[in-house]
């Protein structure tokens, strides 16, 4: 027999699991009106997927224009995986966002798939410290507001994070102006991002980065929060700043458009 849930016992299922499932959780916390999710349950295996309207999304937007759907997939089981496929539309062009080859295997049973990307999620095991030059803020200039929007932010949802203490910015600055920064902000509950990593080009060469990210990895730490660090596969840097820092992979999540 297989028992489906409703959104609410979806939803603290995944938290129980929380970094492996943060994507899922992160998509149904920041659009809540513009996701569907799923779950099923059979014994003691489990799967869920979340569909969001691709155009909720701006990244997604940017990257993807032409599909309707994101959909994205956590599962113990193939057979799950195969049965919750019966709830995608068939509307348009899909992106699929994945964690392990399971269920690749199991959407390809149903849709043709072209890989397009893949992200590396990494944690910290180990605590930071403070650097003395990173500052933390929370009403940030307008100059930080603007590097954020420069790597694909909206300023009205960081500007929503910000007012209700779920992110705040790391910075380290030169004659005023920020040349390093990068922005942390709440994924689900105790699980916090650390991304926008940048670092102005006439700057680059001085570790300013890291000391950015250890910086913010430091301030969740002192507020027991759990980290995530995104980066994509092919960011040779960010994924040497990582490592560099003592960062651990936990998740590797691959996305795939569907093919006519």
């Amino acid at each position: 027999m297989f028992d489906m849930m409703d959104r609410g016992n979806l939803v603290a299922a995944l938290g129980q699991q929380a970094l492996r499932n943060v994507v899922l959780l992160k998509y149904l916390l920041m659009y809540p009106e513009r996701t569907v999710a799923y779950g099923i349950s059979h014994g003691q295996d489990k799967a869920f997927i979340v569909i969001l309207d691709a155009s909720a999304s701006a990244y997604d937007r940017e990257m993807y224009p032409s599909s309707k759907h994101v959909v994205l997939v956590s599962s113990d089981s193939e057979a799950l995986t195969r049965r919750l496929l019966d709830f995608v539309p068939c509307d348009g062009s899909v992106v699929f966002k994945l964690s392990s080859e399971e269920d690749r295997a199991a959407v390809a049973t149903r849709f043709s798939l072209r890989q397009t990307a893949a992200f590396h999620s990494y944690t910290a095991h180990s605590p930071f410290e403070r650097d003395p030059e990173a500052t933390i803020d929370r009403a940030p200039t307008e100059a930080l507001m603007a590097l954020a929007e420069s790597q694909g932010q909206e300023r009205v949802w960081i500007e929503k994070l910000l007012a209700t203490d779920r992110a705040f910015f790391c910075s380290i600055s030169r004659a005023d102006a920020p040349v390093s920064f990068c922005l942390a902000f709440q994924n689900f509950e105790h699980v916090w991002e650390v991304g926008s990593v940048l670092t102005l080009e006439q700057h680059r060469g001085h570790g300013y980065a890291a000391r950015v990210v250890r910086t913010a990895h430091a301030v969740l730490a002192e507020r027991q929060l759990m980290s995530r660090y995104q980066v994509q596969r092919d960011n040779i840097a960010s994924i040497s700043l990582a490592r560099k820092i003592g960062l651990k992979q936990f998740l590797t999540l691959r996305h795939y458009m569907t093919v006519s």
